[in-house]
């Protein structure tokens, strides 16, 4: 989450940045957010059908059903970032 903190907070600073004056270095730095959260996307939203496939696994020694439990909310972190990096995207 401290990744998306910072790219939170990256994003507000270019916003307040672009409503002064519009520089190069703004608009490489827009480049750059923008690069990093397909970047970071990338590599998240695999996760959700792995977690979906480990969920629907039986139980076995490693897989105990209480695995589950951890599944869910490893998965709704996963939705949250996913959706935190929609949201930075359409800000930019």
């Amino acid at each position: 989450m401290d990744v998306l903190d910072t790219m939170g907070t990256t994003v507000e600073s270019i916003d307040n940045q672009l409503m002064k004056t519009v520089k190069r270095d703004t608009l490489e730095s827009i480049y750059d957010m923008k690069r990093d959260m397909l970047y970071l996307r990338s590599i998240i939203s695999p996760l959700k059908e792995i977690i979906i496939k480990l969920q629907k696994e039986e139980e076995t020694e490693i897989m105990q059903a209480s695995t589950n439990i951890y599944l869910k909310d490893l998965f709704d972190h996963v939705v949250q970032v996913n959706d935190s990096i929609d949201t930075y995207r359409e800000m930019l």
